[in-house]
C-alpha cells in the first residue's frame, strides 16, 4: 500500500511540474507583450533635433515638429515644419518601418520638398517604441542627398547626421492604456 502511494505521489509531481511550468510562461508572457503593429498603429506627435552636414560638409543645426502616422502594414507618413540654422521649411516623408517583438525596429523615410516632388533625401532611422508603445525613440542611422546627376551634381551624397527623434501617440487605443 505505501508503495502505491508513493507512485501516486511521483506520478503526481510529474505531472503538475510541467503544468505548473507551462502556467508560469503564460503568465510571464502576458506580463512582457510583445510589441505589434497593430499596437504601433497610430498617429503620432513627432519631434527631431540635431545636427546634419549637407554637402559641402557644414555643420547645420536642424529641429522639426510634426505629424506622423504608422499604419499597421508597416507604412510610415508624416508631415513636418523643419528650421535650420537659416531656413524654415513644410516637408513631407513616407516610408516602411520594420517593428521587432522586443519593441525595436528601423524605419526608412523618403522626404519631399514643399512641392512634394520626389525625395530630395531618403534617411534610416534605428527605433525603440516604450512605454507600452505609447512613446518612441530614434536615431538616424544614415541620409543620402539626392541631388543632381551628373553633369550638373554629384548625385547621390551620403549626408553624415547626428540626429535623434522623440514621438508620443497622440490616441493611445484602450489596448496600449495602463
Amino acid at each position: 500500500m505505501k508503495d502505491l502511494k508513493k507512485r501516486n505521489i511521483v506520478r503526481t509531481i510529474v505531472l503538475l511540474v510541467p503544468l505548473l511550468l507551462g502556467l508560469a510562461a503564460v503568465t510571464s508572457a502576458q506580463n512582457n507583450p510583445a510589441c505589434t503593429y497593430a499596437g504601433v498603429a497610430g498617429e503620432w506627435g513627432d519631434t527631431f533635433t540635431g545636427t546634419f552636414y549637407p554637402p559641402p560638409g557644414k555643420a547645420t543645426l536642424i529641429a522639426a515638429v510634426g505629424k506622423a502616422t504608422f499604419d499597421a502594414h508597416g507604412n510610415f507618413s508624416e508631415t513636418v515644419t523643419s528650421t535650420t540654422s537659416d531656413t524654415a521649411s513644410q516637408e513631407t516623408a513616407t516610408g516602411t518601418y520594420i517593428l521587432n517583438s522586443d519593441c525595436t525596429g528601423t524605419m526608412t523615410v523618403s522626404v519631399h520638398d514643399e512641392s512634394g516632388n520626389t525625395p530630395d533625401r531618403t534617411a534610416t532611422w534605428a527605433l525603440v517604441f516604450v512605454d507600452n508603445a505609447r512613446e518612441l525613440r530614434g536615431i538616424m542611422t544614415s541620409e543620402v542627398a539626392h541631388l543632381p546627376p551628373p553633369p550638373d551634381g554629384p548625385g547621390d551624397v551620403s549626408v553624415p547626421a547626428v540626429i535623434t527623434r522623440y514621438a508620443k501617440k497622440l490616441f493611445p487605443d484602450s489596448q496600449n492604456q495602463q
